[in-house]
């Protein structure tokens, strides 16, 4: 897989990450690969994660994490581009953040809905009674 798309897809996936269970390995895997090459993006992935705490269940939440997810492939690329020896561990960061991230979902009952979401909500809406 090209390096650029590694990116892309990790930074969409720590975006992702970000108020969930999954952010804390995330975090660690980034804090991991800058410390490697002598910085700290603590602070700025701090910063991120409550941009997007700010915004879980608004409108602004797929907006949010877009915004964050672009700004972590700049982060990423420059760091690429600026450190040849990077290219492993980025792709290394790629895969422990992307992969294996399944989740199953099933609904069984009378009328039931299986839903799921990526840099969203969902909002349903309980069709009105019938007329009577």
């Amino acid at each position: 897989m090209e390096l650029q798309t590694v990116i892309e897809s990790a930074a969409l996936a720590l975006a992702a990450a970000a108020g969930t269970s999954a952010w804390a390995d995330a975090r660690k895997g980034v804090v991991a690969l800058f410390g490697r090459f002598g910085r700290d993006p603590q602070q700025q992935l701090d910063a991120d994660a409550g941009i997007i705490a700010e915004a879980v269940g608004t409108q602004g939440e797929a907006a949010a994490r877009a915004k964050v997810s672009r700004a972590w492939q700049e982060r990423l690329t420059e760091l690429a581009a600026g450190t040849p020896d990077a290219a492993e561990g980025i792709r290394a960061l790629g895969e422990r953040i992307t992969g294996p991230n399944v989740q199953h979902i099933t609904a069984s009952a009378p009328n039931a809905t299986a839903q799921g979401v990526m840099f969203g909500s969902i909002v349903n809406h309980q069709a009105p009674p019938p007329p009577r």
